[in-house]
C-alpha cells in the first residue's frame, strides 16, 4: 500500500511540474515583433559599416501562404551596432537563427576580412555554418535583388551555394566555419565565391562599387546606403540621418531596382591569412574543386581535341574523382604530390560523331583520356604557380610541413611555398 501511495505521489509530482513548465514562455520573442532575417549583406565604406537584412515577410491568402522579402539596412561603426540599429529604428527584434548565408561587399577586403567575421563568429545568434560569399561591388544590391525563380532571393542564392557543396562544379562552397578554420591553419588559405548580378534580358552585370543611383518606378526613398533607390514605384522611408549609437537605418521592399536579376558565382576570391589576394576564373574554379569535392556529374571542357581525325572541343562527364595531396622531402626539397583517379564519359561534342560512339557503353577513345590527363596536369602546375607568386598556399603545403614533416617546419616555414616543387599524376578511365 505504502509503495502504492509513493508511486501516486510521484506521478502527481511529475504532473505539477510539467504543467508549471507549460506556463513558461522560455524567454521567446512575440514572433510579431520579430524579424526572421534570411540573408545579411555587409558593405563598409569611411571606417563605418552598413549591414543589409533580408527579411521574409510571410504573406496569407485564401488560396496559399507565401513569403515576400523586405531588405532593411542599419549603419555604425560595428557590425553589432549595426544590427542594434536596425532593431532600434524599426522597433523589430533581429532573429538571425535562419540566417544562411553573408555577403561581403569590395569595401570589406581592403582589410583583413576577419576584422569583419570576427562578430560572427563570436556571437551565438548565428549558425557558423552559415554560407560566405563576395560581392562584385555592393552586397546590399545583392541582397535587394529581385529574383525570377523565388521570392526571396537568398533561397535562390542558397540553392547555388548548396548544390555545389554536393558535387564538385565551378562554383567554390565555404561556410563561416571553415573560413575560420582556414584563416588560423598553417597555411593560412581561405576562399568564397564572388556573386555578380546577371539581368534576365541578357544585359551586363550590373553589380557596382557604390551603390549608385537606380530606378524602377515613379516614388521616392531615402536611406543609408550610397546613392538613390526605388523598388516598385512605391516609397521606402529610413532614418539615415540619425546618428543614434553610431548609425542609421533604412528599409525598402524588394530591393533598389525591380528589374529581375539571377546569380553568378563561377568565380573565386581567393584569401591568404585574411588578405584577399587574387580571384579564380569559373575554369580554374573547377579544376581546382576536383581535387577537394566529390564529383556526381561534373561536365569538364576539353578544347582542340582530335575527335575521328576532326578538331572538335568537347564535354567531358566526370564520375567518381579520387583525389591525394602529399607532400614529401626529397634530397631537401619539399615535393607537392597531386594525384587525381577519375572515371569519364563524353558528354557532348562539337562535331558529328561515329554512330556507334553514341552508345552508353562506347569506350572514350584512348587520344581522348590523354589529352585530358595532360590537359589536367597543365592545369594543376599552372595553378601551382599562380597562387604561389600571390603567396597564396591554395594546396596546403606548410599545413602538411607541420603535420607530417614535423622536424623540418621551423627552418622551411618561411620559403616552403617559394621553394617547393610539385608533381602531378592523373589517371583518367572511361566508364559505361
Amino acid at each position: 500500500m505504502k509503495k502504492f501511495l509513493k508511486s501516486k505521489l510521484l506521478i502527481l509530482i511529475i504532473l505539477g511540474i510539467f504543467i508549471l513548465d507549460l506556463t513558461n514562455d522560455f524567454s521567446l520573442v512575440d514572433i510579431k515583433e520579430t524579424a526572421l532575417v534570411v540573408a545579411l549583406g555587409v558593405d563598409k565604406q569611411d571606417d563605418e559599416y552598413e549591414v543589409s537584412a533580408q527579411i521574409a515577410v510571410p504573406q496569407a491568402t485564401d488560396q496559399a501562404a507565401s513569403n515576400k522579402s523586405t531588405v532593411i539596412s542599419g549603419k555604425g561603426k560595428t557590425i553589432a551596432l549595426a544590427l542594434k540599429n536596425i532593431g532600434s529604428h524599426t522597433g523589430w527584434y533581429i532573429k538571425l537563427a535562419f540566417c544562411n548565408v553573408i555577403i561581403l561587399g569590395e569595401g570589406i577586403f581592403d582589410d583583413d576580412v576577419m576584422v569583419c567575421l570576427d562578430y560572427f563568429i563570436r556571437t551565438d545568434r548565428i549558425n557558423d555554418s552559415a554560407e560566405l560569399c563576395a560581392a562584385e561591388g555592393s552586397a546590399k544590391e545583392i541582397v535587394s535583388a529581385v529574383n525570377p525563380m523565388d521570392q526571396l532571393s537568398a533561397f535562390s542564392l542558397t540553392k547555388i551555394l548548396e548544390r555545389s557543396a554536393e558535387s564538385a562544379s565551378a562554383v567554390a562552397f565555404m561556410n563561416m566555419k571553415e573560413f575560420a578554420m582556414g584563416y588560423y591553419d598553417k597555411s593560412g588559405f581561405s576562399a568564397m565565391p564572388i556573386i555578380k548580378l546577371i539581368p534576365t534580358d541578357g544585359g551586363e552585370s550590373s553589380t557596382g562599387s557604390g551603390g549608385g543611383d537606380s530606378q524602377s518606378g515613379g516614388g521616392s526613398s531615402s536611406g543609408s546606403g550610397g546613392g538613390n533607390s526605388q523598388s516598385g514605384g512605391g516609397s521606402s522611408s529610413g532614418s539615415g540621418g540619425d546618428s543614434q549609437s553610431g548609425g542609421g537605418s533604412s528599409s525598402e521592399s524588394g530591393g533598389g531596382d525591380s528589374k529581375e536579376k539571377i546569380f553568378d558565382a563561377t568565380t573565386t576570391a581567393l584569401f591568404s591569412n585574411g588578405k584577399r589576394v587574387m580571384d579564380f576564373t569559373s575554369e580554374q574554379t573547377l579544376t581546382y574543386n576536383l581535387l577537394s569535392h566529390k564529383s556526381n556529374e561534373t561536365s569538364f571542357p576539353l578544347k582542340n581535341v582530335d575527335d575521328n581525325g576532326k578538331n572538335a572541343d568537347i564535354v567531358i562527364n566526370i564520375r567518381d574523382n579520387r583525389s591525394k595531396k602529399t607532400l614529401k622531402i626529397e634530397d631537401g626539397v619539399p615535393v607537392l604530390h597531386i594525384k587525381l583517379s577519375i572515371n569519364v564519359r563524353i558528354e557532348d561534342s562539337s562535331v558529328v560523331s561515329d554512330p556507334k560512339e553514341l552508345s552508353t557503353g562506347y569506350a572514350v577513345q584512348n587520344n581522348v583520356i590523354t589529352a585530358l590527363e595532360k590537359d589536367l596536369e597543365k592545369k594543376y602546375k599552372e595553378l601551382f604557380e599562380l597562387t604561389r607568386a600571390a603567396d597564396c598556399d591554395i594546396f596546403e603545403i606548410k599545413n602538411k610541413l607541420y603535420r607530417t614533416h614535423n622536424n623540418y617546419y621551423e627552418g622551411l616555414k618561411d620559403i616552403v611555398l617559394r621553394d617547393a616543387d610539385v608533381k602531378v599524376e592523373i589517371d583518367a578511365k572511361s566508364y559505361k
